[in-house]
């Protein structure tokens, strides 16, 4: 049997799909799983050993010139490569417009979640059979239920295994060369060399992800910098990555000061992957990182100021979720409390 699994973005929502391709190996293992997928994305579904191909796309740049892609070879190499194959299932995971219509482009029996469950009604048009799945759920569970009801078997539910194992993951060292291991997304400038990296990591850290695509989502400066002192008093390492240019002068102006901080380059998620497997504990703002430590089963504080995440928060081992309440801060005591309890 073989499966073509669509979830093209964002990051938490590709990782979110990770257990239930798992749920799905187990009960299957015979199966042929592949995954279509955001070209910024794709390394995370190469992760898992389940997945045979993954088809990336550039949803993202195609949609700003429609008639140019058309006509593109870019566009053509990646159609002529889903049509390549015939599936015995095509799985919508997202429910969007934008996953529904690669949903029709791909050939087998097209399924996704039905009128009342799907997140952009005109997605369900493009399904062969469409089923129910309560929006109340967390995204990891929904996508479980889908799967497991458009293939027709059982799994555990009280367990989450994402299927990227921590253990095997090399530690980050020594730092890569300039530039080595880095990417660019769009036009977007980033930090192409590895000055941060300094001499290498230090063999023990933990880390800070303050950096969110979404600003209301941000923790204070003066949060990260009294949490950083704190830290400093104790001789605790800390990593910070640095993000796009824009987030690095955020970053900079953190760190500004501080010498026990290593600030990472903009560099690839597998990379990424490993800096996270290898820290001891992690505080972290609400934004796709999070969730891929949690996948890695990190100890984690997650800071919610602008978000519920009772649908979309992280789920695995060691996972903790501070929420701001009617618009008050995260106070850093109350941080530093778990944090200090994790090392």
């Amino acid at each position: 049997m073989k499966i073509l699994i669509v979830k093209t973005s964002s990051m938490g929502d590709v990782i979110h799909t990770l257990p239930a391709i798992t749920d799905l190996a187990r009960a299957i293992p015979e199966l042929t799983i592949d995954w279509v997928v955001e070209e910024s994305f794709q390394e995370i579904p190469r992760w898992h050993p389940a997945i045979r191909n993954v088809f990336p796309c550039a949803l993202r740049r195609w949609r700003k010139h429609p008639l140019k892609t058309l006509r593109s070879e870019e566009w053509k190499i990646f159609y002529h490569a889903l049509r390549k194959e015939h599936y015995d299932f095509v799985i919508d995971c997202q429910g969007l417009a934008k996953s529904a219509l690669i949903t029709r482009l791909a050939r087998g029996t097209r399924c996704g979640f039905d009128f009342s469950s799907v997140r952009e009604k005109v997605a369900n048009f493009a399904y062969d059979k469409s089923f129910s799945v309560s929006k109340e759920q967390h995204a990891i569970d929904r996508n479980r239920e889908l799967l497991s009801k458009v293939i027709g078997y059982n799994y555990a539910h009280h367990t989450i295994d994402y299927g990227i194992a921590a253990n095997n993951i090399p530690h980050p060292n020594p730092p890569p060369q300039a530039g080595e291991g880095t990417i660019k997304y769009d036009s977007l400038p980033c930090v192409l060399t590895g000055e941060g990296w300094g001499g290498g990591l230090p063999r023990n850290y933990i880390m800070f992800m303050v950096n969110t695509s979404m600003k209301n989502k941000y923790w204070s400066l003066q949060g990260w910098r009294t949490l950083l002192e704190k830290t400093a008093e104790k001789n605790i390492p800390v990593v910070l990555p640095a993000g796009y240019l824009d987030e690095k002068n955020y970053v900079d102006s953190i760190v500004e000061g501080f010498s026990h901080v290593t600030v990472l380059p903009l560099s690839s998620l597998s990379l990424t992957k490993s800096v996270i497997a290898h820290a001891d504990a992690i505080v972290s703002v609400d934004t796709g990182l999070s969730h891929l430590s949690a996948a890695l089963n990190k100890p984690t504080i997650v800071l919610y100021t602008a978000t519920d995440p009772k649908k979309i928060g992280t789920r695995g081992q060691y996972q903790h979720h501070l929420q701001a309440v009617d618009g008050q801060t995260i106070e850093v005591d109350e941080v530093w409390m778990i944090l200090s309890a994790l090392l």
